[in-house]
Formats: structure tokens, C-alpha cells, sequence
């Protein structure tokens, strides 16, 4: 019944799809794995014995083109042999055309996708080769693809399977064949005539941002990595602060010591960037930085403020800057900026930031978030920060001293790079005398200043493409707006932060411009991207109408969408979305004016 459960949340999340997160149900340890003596202990030992320089190659050419200015591949090589039965890996290689001792890099792709010669395109016309390569084997529409053969744990990537983590051995898991075939791949991108094999670097998006760590950690010819949204600690709880209801196991300690990302991290030697969103479910941002705080090599993390698995623009230009700084002696590398949480004079918590001013500063944002101890839920406000020498303060107002206090900052140099500093977590009773002085706010969104903590579904998880999918704007009356350009779902989680909790007998109101008749639904969230997930809604429907509509909702309005029963009274909501992936999209739409009303309130 709880197999059943996970699949159907998995389903409904579309995890598959997305490429969101194959690990983030591989919590479950089958209680077959072998525990003798005989079991690795290490990543050392689990991997001790195997060159993945040893076996022959043997590379079949599909096809060979050349496009602007760049030579491709389109290949099959041997990855390993099952039971006398070779593995055949499907990849795609390319170069620029006449290139000599080129840095090279190896994409690894997320659960959802495959090889991706886009990426290819992206590198090449940097001056890199590249490599990318299949591993999720035998898939609907797909001409090309790695053959598993009967190696059953390798050639299935699909939802329940996922979560079958071993076979009898450590090396039965799927994540061990995966690992392999990377390490292969580097000795197939090694050996490429163009490439300079002291200069391989490796990256890799979602489940594959949670493979690089095994091989940064395993395999000594990387020199540059970044995981994107992976992490590890797969089989811990969502928040690093809850009780480990798997700390005694002994399969799941087995596991964790030898085949999470997490125990590959202390073995890195070279630089690590680490990509994310703040509210990622893959790679949960607390358990991010206990990853990050392990390394013993330099790194340096960005994080997207308010996106689940999906990394912005400005976060997103780190990766070729990275790898060029690493591998190719590129710009200057500046260091992380340190923040620091204390008590002003008069009680109130505020952050100090320390970046590198080295290189010319365009922007600095500070975020603080409060109580949330989840970070997939946690809803960060921006601060208005004051410069003073090379420091940015900003005042850190709380509700509640007693309550924990989370703070980040981002740094975004006009080079293009993004820094996000470390990460804070404090009780601001634990600081000394903290005052409580927020004041609690009806208005949810009026997007004067820009977005104002609202975001949309995920665009698009491979930090290459960048497609505007929101804008704010103004719209008739002067009035501010925030414009849907792309058929995405719009959401906030600051109805889950305490100064945006609705107050006894208010009503959800907002303006809305739209340019035709449009139906769609408002949707709170509860316990979002868990089991007990439960969602209220109401489905909107308005006809065209120049200027703006204001639709007004009460928490009766709202009907449980497993049992229809209505919502009784408001109560904290881990999301607020406007639209839905089963109704008519809200494109072109402008929504303005989001707020509590207290009807008869003076």
C-alpha cells in the first residue's frame, strides 16, 4: 500500500518527467543488502580493484557530422560485461573543428532525459570538447539508447524501480552501474585525439547532479565538478533538524557510508560549484551545505531564490565561468562572501555580509526566512541592505525570538558570476536580548518592487536556456502587475511565513487583466511534496474584459480536491498557486493586488 502511495505522489509531481529527483524517494533500503563481513565499508573499498581504463573500448560509429564549426560523434562503446554480455553505452561526442589540448567535459543528464547534443552545442562553441552519454536505457521514441542487456538494474530507469536501490550487493545498485559507465566515459573523453586529459571536467543535472559526486570523488581525473541540485542524504528526512527514523539501520548505515553522494564529498581534491534552487527537493538546501561544509578542496555554491529545481540566468552563468576559470585559466575566481547573524542594540537580528570586493559588485541580496524548519516549503524574504565600507547590513525583523532564523546572500559580480554565501540558521533568543518587532502584512503581492517573492513552476532544469516566462509590468490605472508570458503555474509560499498569515474572517483578494475568456484554478498547498499532501482549490472563470477584474475567494471557497470538502478557516499554506496543470493556462494573464481583506475593518 505504501509502494503504491509513493508512486502516485511521484506520478502526480512528475518526477519522471522533470527529470525532479530519482533519489528523492531511494530512501528505501531493501533489507537483502548483504551485511557480512565481506561488504565494503568505503567508497575505497567498494571501488578498490576497478580501472575503468582496463577494458577494451570498442567504439561503433552511429554517424559523424560537422555543425558550426564543431565535429561530431554519434557512437556506442562497452561500458562493462554482465554475465558475458557487454553493456553498450550510446553517447555523443564533439570538438571545434582543428582543436588541440582542449579542456573537455562530461554532461550527465537528469532521470528524465538523455543524451543531449544541445549541450554539446553549448560547450563547443565555448572552445571545449564535450561528451554526453545515455544511461537510462531503453525508453519510448528513442532510436538510440544505452543496452543493458539483462542487466535488470541497470535498464530500467522507471519510478518503482527507483526506489529498488541494491540487488544482494552494494554493487548490484543501479547507482554503482551508473557510476561505472561515467567513469568509462571518461576514459572514452581522455582518450579523444583533440582533448587534454589533465583537463576533464564533469557536471551533471538532477539525478545526474547527484552521480558526479561519486565519480569527483572516486575517479582522480576530474578537475573541476558541479552537481546541479544534487546532494545526497537521500535517506534522511526533508529537514536536517527532524529525528532520523533510519539512524539504527543497519542496511541503510551500509548504504549511507558507501553509496550516497555524501560520503563520496570528503574524498573531492579539486574545485566544486555547487547549483540549486532554494526550495529544491533534490538537493535540499540545508542538507546542501552539510554536503558543501565536508569537501576538503575549494567550493562554492548559487542558489535561485524561491525556485524548486530549476536554476535561473543568474545563477546559471557560473557553470562556463567555473569551468573556465579551472580549466582554462580563465577570469579571476573571487572568494565566497561570509554572512554573519547578531543582535543590533536594540534586540532586532540583522545580517552582516562580508564579500570579496575584489572585482566590482553589481548587486548584493540578502535573505532571511523564519521558523520553516523544511527547506522545500521555506519562504525567504529579500531585505533592503545598507552598505557601509565593504560590509552590507540589513535588519532581520522576527516575530518570535524563540523561533529559528535562516539567512543566505547572493552576491552578483559584473562579470557575471553569482556567489551565495554561507548559511545561517540561529535562534535569536540563543543570541542574547532579541526583540520581536514585525509587523504582520495584508498585502501578499502588489509587485511595485519587481516579483516580490512570486515564482512559477519550473521552465526548464538545464541551466542552458534561459526562457523569460514572467515580467512585471504596469497596467491600466497605473496600477503594478505581474505578467504570465508562458504557460506556467504562478506561486508563493509566504502564506507559510508568519507575516502573511491570513487574519480571523479575511478573505483572499486580487486584481486580474485578462485578454479573453480564461478558466483556471487557485490552489493551496499543504504539506507540499510530501504523503499528506493536500491541495484545496477553486476554479476561476472569467470572461474578456478591458481593465481589471477582482475576484474575491473566502476559505469556503476552496474544496479538498480528494474528498471535496471545503476549506473550514485559513490556516498556514505551504503554497499559493494561480493555475494548474489540468485546467486551461493563464498566458498573457496579469495578476495584481494579492492580499487579505478584513471586510468591515476600518
Amino acid at each position: 500500500m505504501i509502494q503504491k502511495k509513493i508512486t502516485r505522489l511521484l506520478i502526480w509531481i512528475g518526477i519522471a518527467i522533470t527529470c525532479a529527483s530519482g533519489t528523492a524517494f531511494a530512501a528505501k533500503v531493501p533489507k537483502s543488502l548483504t551485511l557480512d563481513a565481506s561488504s565494503p565499508q568505503t567508497p575505497q573499498e567498494l571501488w578498490a580493484g576497478y580501472d575503468p581504463r582496463s577494458e577494451p573500448l570498442e567504439i561503433e560509429i552511429i554517424k559523424e557530422w560537422t555543425e558550426d564549426g564543431a565535429h561530431y560523434k554519434e557512437f556506442y562503446f562497452r561500458g562493462e560485461v554482465h554475465d558475458g554480455k557487454p553493456v553498450r553505452v550510446y553517447a555523443i561526442y564533439a570538438a571545434p573543428v582543428g582543436g588541440k589540448n582542449l579542456p573537455a567535459l562530461l554532461h550527465i543528464h537528469g532521470g528524465g532525459q538523455s543524451a543531449s547534443p544541445y549541450w554539446l552545442k553549448f560547450w563547443t562553441a565555448r572552445g571545449y570538447a564535450a561528451m554526453t552519454f545515455d544511461f537510462t536505457g531503453k525508453h519510448a521514441g528513442r532510436e538510440h539508447y544505452t543496452d543493458y542487456g539483462d542487466l535488470f538494474n541497470g535498464k530500467k530507469f522507471n519510478l518503482q524501480n527507483m526506489q529498488e536501490t541494491t540487488e544482494s550487493s552494494l554493487r548490484g545498485s543501479k547507482w554503482y552501474h551508473w557510476v561505472l559507465l561515467s567513469r568509462r566515459c571518461l576514459t572514452v573523453l581522455e582518450r579523444m585525439p583533440e582533448v587534454d586529459p589533465q583537463r576533464l571536467g564533469i557536471y551533471g543535472i538532477s539525478v545526474g547532479g547527484s552521480l558526479v559526486w561519486y565519480v569527483a570523488g572516486i575517479d582522480d581525473r576530474v578537475k573541476a565538478t558541479c552537481p546541479i541540485y544534487g546532494c545526497g542524504w537521500n535517506t534522511h528526512p526533508k529537514s536536517i533538524y527532524a529525528d532520523d527514523p533510519k539512524k539504527d539501520d543497519p542496511s541503510t548505515i551500509l548504504w549511507r557510508k558507501t553509496m550516497e553522494p555524501e560520503a563520496y564529498a570528503p574524498l573531492i581534491t579539486h574545485p566544486v560549484l555547487f547549483l540549486d534552487g532554494t526550495s529544491d527537493h533534490h538537493g535540499k538546501m540545508d542538507w546542501a551545505y552539510k554536503t558543501l561544509a565536508s569537501l576538503k578542496a575549494p567550493w562554492y555554491a548559487a542558489f535561485t531564490p524561491y525556485y524548486r529545481h530549476h536554476i535561473e540566468e543568474e545563477q546559471g552563468l557560473d557553470l562556463p565561468l567555473f569551468m573556465d576559470h579551472y580549466l582554462r585559466g580563465g577570469p579571476a575566481w573571487p572568494k565566497s562572501p561570509e554572512l554573519k547573524i547578531v543582535l543590533d542594540a536594540s534586540g532586532v537580528p540583522r545580517a552582516i555580509l562580508n564579500p570579496d570586493t575584489s572585482q566590482k559588485i553589481k548587486k548584493v541580496e540578502i535573505y532571511y526566512a523564519l521558523r520553516n524548519e523544511n527547506p522545500i516549503t521555506r519562504y525567504w524574504r529579500l531585505t533592503d541592505s545598507s552598505r557601509r565600507d565593504n560590509e552590507w547590513i540589513a535588519a532581520l525583523p522576527i516575530s518570535n525570538p524563540q523561533d529559528r532564523l535562516f539567512g543566505f546572500a547572493n552576491v552578483i559580480y559584473e562579470s557575471g558570476i553569482c556567489l551565495t554565501s554561507d548559511f545561517q540558521a540561529v535562534r535569536p533568543a540563543d543570541l542574547g536580548a532579541a526583540k520581536a518587532t514585525d509587523i504582520p502584512s495584508l498585502l501578499i503581492g502588489d509587485f511595485s518592487h519587481g516579483l516580490d517573492g512570486f515564482t512559477t513552476s519550473s521552465p526548464g532544469t538545464d541551466p542552458n536556456r534561459f526562457n523569460k516566462v514572467i515580467e512585471t509590468t504596469i497596467g491600466p490605472d497605473g496600477i503594478p502587475g505581474l505578467h504570465k508570458i508562458g504557460r506556467v503555474i504562478l506561486r508563493t509560499q509566504k502564506l507559510n511565513d508568519p507575516k502573511w498569515r491570513a487574519p480571523a474572517g479575511a478573505k483572499l483578494s486580487f486584481l486580474i487583466r485578462v485578454p479573453r475568456a480564461v478558466e483556471f484554478e487557485v490552489v493551496l498547498v499543504e504539506n507540499d511534496y510530501s504523503l499528506d499532501s493536500k491541495n484545496y482549490s477553486h476554479r476561476v472563470r472569467l470572461g474578456e474584459k478591458a481593465g481589471w477584474q477582482e475576484v474575491v475567494l473566502g476559505p469556503e471557497d476552496f474544496k479538498n480536491e480528494k474528498n471535496n470538502q471545503a476549506l473550514a478557516s485559513w490556516r498556514p499554506f505551504d503554497s499559493l498557486d494561480f493555475g494548474s496543470k489540468d485546467s486551461e493556462n493563464t498566458e498573457g494573464v496579469t495578476f495584481a493586488k494579492i492580499r487579505w481583506v478584513v471586510p468591515n475593518s476600518p
